[in-house]
């Protein structure tokens, strides 16, 4: 596989070898690998918050239904549709302040922001009208939050990677024990994280990141038996 020289990639690597029951005695490497992937975001939420303190909590979360409806309805009135907006139900915040607050979280699509030409240009000016709504509003505005494609393939390829790096190095490990490894015992995939913040690629619109941990463990080729 393919991997671009901007990719940042790095292993951690550990090892542990052990003996199983598996006939004849029969050594096993556990070994680990990561890998950093990058991708294009495929959403960005903005959320809208605003508190709300009415004479008694239900007269607060009437008004924090209100203000839901009319946000909504600016969100969807604007020049770029949200793909969708969910409200954030009205929550007690204070029983003795009869303080209620609550909101919505506006969904777009990225696509149209991704171009290295016109997309940074057009980003900013959503993010422009998404502030001035809010601010129209009263409300408190959080984000952007970026996120990627529910299944996007830079996760799959990140895995793949650090399946490759810890392989490469348990390879290692067994020419240095004078053997081979016979199969995989187990695999495993610790972690998997999706960074938040864009990571910047050169030629390229900001990206996200996806790293990927697994764990392998590796039967090596059973020892032979020693001479009597």
């Amino acid at each position: 596989m393919r991997v671009r020289t901007s990719l940042a990639v790095c292993l951690t690597a550990f090892f542990a070898v052990a003996a199983v029951a598996y006939g004849a005695e029969q050594p096993v490497v556990v070994n680990t690998g990561t890998a950093t992937m990058h991708a294009a975001p495929a959403t960005v939420e903005f959320t809208l918050l605003k508190d709300f303190k009415e004479s008694d909590l239900k007269s607060s979360t009437e008004k924090c239904a209100d203000f839901a409806t009319q946000a909504q309805a600016a969100l969807r009135a604007g020049e770029v549709p949200p793909l969708e907006v969910q409200v954030i139900p009205g929550a007690v915040a204070s029983i003795e302040d009869k303080t209620v607050h609550g909101g919505v979280v506006a969904r777009f699509a990225m696509a149209p922001f991704n171009a290295p030409n016109a997309g940074p240009v057009g980003f900013a000016t959503l993010c422009d009208k998404i502030s001035a709504m809010a601010a129209a509003l009263g409300a408190k505005l959080g984000g952007p939050k970026f996120l990627p494609a529910e299944n996007d393939s830079a996760a799959a390829q990140a895995v793949t990677k650090a399946t490759e790096n810890a392989y490469a190095a348990a390879e290692s490990l067994a020419f240095a024990l004078k053997s081979a490894i016979y199969s995989v015992q187990e695999a495993e995939i610790l972690e998997l994280n999706w960074t938040e913040t864009q990571t910047e690629t050169p030629g390229e619109v900001p990206q996200l990141s996806c790293t990927a941990r697994v764990r392998i463990t590796y039967m090596l080729a059973p020892q032979a038996a020693a001479a009597p």
